[in-house]
């Protein structure tokens, strides 16, 4: 496979310097670009139409968790852009459904909305504590330095974007080699919801739990790492 562009989506209150430790490990493969997302709209159609705009016309894409659901999307509906699909922390809806129960509670999602609504830093800190969960306690103090500095009424936007997100019905399109990671410890997309993704997406599926990882999958990269080269190199015939 000629190299591609690899092109990063980052989580929910996050700018896209989050993606920093990766860096270095992914520049063996080819040109990385860092995608900012701006909350300035909670249709998710209309965000991957507006990402697309300005986006290389064949690439590889890598989302974390938000970015991922966004990447999941991107290469259902646009597989002639589409290349390869890496997600981390990536659950199909990030809300309980009937359909999809293995996600978040509703109930748990509105109080942290609310939390944001009321006192936007506060919220952040508490989403850096749940992100670092299952990972070291050094992470979630290195995690103040990748927040975005906004104010609640983009957050929330953000918020009503991740909510809107049922990616359920677009596992099953999804044509282009891909790699879905989940961290066991997960405080925030349960394990669990790797099954269902590995359901959905039958025998192209390509899952994997990493023990001792929470949401922050790439903070080490090293808990990754062999999965990722195997994918790269073996798969997309990557030279590293």
């Amino acid at each position: 496979m000629k190299p591609l562009p690899i092109l990063l989506l980052p989580g929910w209150g996050f700018a896209s310097s989050i993606w920093e430790p990766l860096l270095p490990y992914l520049s063996q493969y080819g040109e990385t670009q860092c995608v900012e997302l701006t909350y300035d709209c909670s249709d998710p159609d209309e965000v991957c139409e507006g990402l697309l705009s300005a986006l290389p016309r064949e690439f590889v894409v890598c989302g974390w968790s938000l970015g991922g659901m966004l990447a999941v999307r991107l290469a259902a509906k646009y597989p002639q852009r589409v290349k390869a699909l890496l997600t981390f922390a990536t659950n199909a809806s990030f809300i309980a459904q009937e359909h999809w129960p293995r996600a978040m509670d509703a109930d748990v999602f509105a109080s942290f909305a609310s939390k944001v609504s009321q006192n936007p830093r506060k919220g952040l800190q508490r989403f850096c504590q749940l992100v670092s969960h299952g990972n070291s306690r050094n992470e979630s103090e290195r995690l103040g330095k990748y927040l975005l500095k906004l104010s609640a009424e983009p957050l929330l936007q953000g918020l009503n974007l991740l909510k809107a997100m049922d990616n359920s019905s677009f596992l099953s399109l999804i044509r282009c080699p891909s790699i879905h990671f989940f961290g066991k410890n997960d405080a925030l997309v349960p394990c669990r919801a790797a099954d269902s993704i590995a359901s959905c997406m039958g025998a192209a599926n390509n899952v994997q739990v990493i023990a001792n990882c929470g949401h922050l999958l790439h903070f080490p990269i090293e808990k990754i790492e062999p999965h990722l080269t195997t994918f790269l190199t073996r798969e997309l015939g990557y030279c590293d």
